[in-house]
C-alpha cells in the first residue's frame, strides 16, 4: 500500500509480544518491540497512524522526542512533532 516496503519503513514498533518477530502483512516490514525499537535503534521518524492515542504516544515517546526524535500523526491532518514543537503539514 502506497508503495512502502521494507526498502522505506526498517521495522514497526508494536506493544503486543505475540506480534514481534512477525511480519506486517504484504510489505515484509518486520513487528519490533516498541522499547527495542526506540532505545537500540530509534528512527529519525516514528510515523505513529494509531492517533487516537496520540496523547499517551508522546507521553511515552517524550525521551526519544527530546533527544532529536520525531513523530508524525498523518491523521486528522499531519502534524509532526519535534524537540523544537508542533508543525501542521500542509
Amino acid at each position: 500500500m502506497c508503495n512502502l516496503d521494507r526498502s522505506t519503513i526498517d521495522y514497526a514498533m508494536e506493544l503486543t509480544p505475540i506480534k514481534y518477530g512477525k511480519f506486517c502483512l504484504g510489505s515484509n516490514i518486520p513487528i519490533v518491540e516498541e522499547k527495542y525499537a526506540l532505545t537500540t535503534n530509534p528512527p529519525d521518524i516514528c510515523v505513529a497512524m494509531i492517533w487516537h492515542f496520540k496523547d499517551s504516544i508522546l507521553k511515552n515517546f517524550k525521551s526519544y522526542i527530546d533527544n532529536g526524535g520525531s513523530v508524525l500523526f498523518p491523521l486528522p491532518k499531519p502534524v509532526l512533532y519535534t524537540k523544537d514543537g508542533i508543525e501542521e503539514i500542509k
